[in-house]
């Protein structure tokens, strides 16, 4: 499953999936992966699915790595 993350000039973040269909907002790009990994943890699924920050993509593969590749 693709996600998207777009942050607003309001300072919103908006958690999206790849047809553009929003799924929720945040105050941060992190409540926004939080989110994420709580939507796998709750489907008991691997989180493996590619994230869309602007123009870079993560795979998802464990939570704590794609923070960190954010500075988090």
């Amino acid at each position: 499953m693709q996600f998207y993350i777009k942050e607003w000039s309001e300072r919103s973040v908006a958690l999206m999936l790849g047809t553009g269909q929003v799924l929720a907002y945040f105050p941060s790009v992190l409540e926004a992966l939080a989110a994420i990994k709580g939507w796998y943890q709750f489907n008991d699924l691997q989180p493996q699915a590619e994230v869309m920050l602007g123009d870079s993509c993560v795979v998802m593969q464990d939570t704590m790595d794609t923070l960190h590749s954010y500075g988090f």
